[in-house]
């Protein structure tokens, strides 16, 4: 009879049913909490991770070309064609028309001979540099061909053609060649270095822009 009864007040001691139901769904939110958590995390990381890849690339050219333009002696703004694989173009913007363009050209010394032309590639979209060297220019003095080599990508998915503008300490547009102009540029990307990321309402962004201005450091 004694033995009975110790079975029967062990089996009462474990837990009930309610107490079970319980304790399942206190697990149940706590691992819901957990995941959407970690969706959170990964949303935030795509996001991240997006925006600082795929402008890598750029913020190094933009900090290259700043560099270029404080260093530069003679700074034009124009548009720039290849003629061959070993030839190219530069034209200049002429005085009167605003100061915007798709190519930017530095001669580091008084020597126009040699220099180096940043442009947006519309076909590829991506901003692209060259060497020019045995430059000439014409009588007019917009239109310079040269030797073009060393050929560079220096950033991926520019969609802007319009990349550079010569602006006054105000950030108003010049319509001339102003030695004291500060000279605008402008990347625009509309492309994500993650695919998987979602893109449209309620998700990523599919647009973002960087924009630095740089001076030369003397002026004549």
């Amino acid at each position: 009879m004694k033995l009975s009864r110790a079975i029967r007040r062990e089996y009462r001691a474990g837990f009930t049913l309610p107490e079970i139901l319980i304790a399942m769904t206190i697990f149940v939110v706590l691992i819901g909490a957990i995941v959407v958590l970690q969706l959170f995390a990964v949303r935030i990381y795509y996001l991240s991770a997006t925006k600082i890849t795929a402008t890598a690339d750029g913020r190094k050219t933009m900090n290259f070309i700043r560099e270029g333009v404080r260093e530069a002696k003679t700074i034009y703004i124009g548009s720039y064609a290849p003629n061959s694989t070993v030839s190219g173009t530069f034209s200049g913007v002429g005085s009167g028309t605003n100061q915007t363009g798709s190519a930017l050209l530095l001669f580091p010394t008084t020597d126009t001979t040699y220099g180096q032309i940043f442009f947006q590639n519309q076909s590829a979209s991506n901003l692209c540099s060259v060497l020019i060297t045995n430059a000439t220019t014409s009588t007019n003095g917009l239109v310079i061909t040269g030797t073009i080599s060393s050929l560079t990508t220096n950033t991926l998915f520019v969609t802007n053609n319009l990349v550079f503008q010569a602006e006054d300490y105000l950030g108003n547009v010049l319509a001339d060649n102003s030695n004291n102009r500060v000279i605008h540029v402008t990347l625009q990307f509309c492309m994500l270095e993650y695919p998987v990321a979602g893109i449209g309402t309620n998700q990523m962004y599919d647009y973002y822009e960087l924009h630095t201005r740089a001076t030369r450091r003397t002026t004549d």
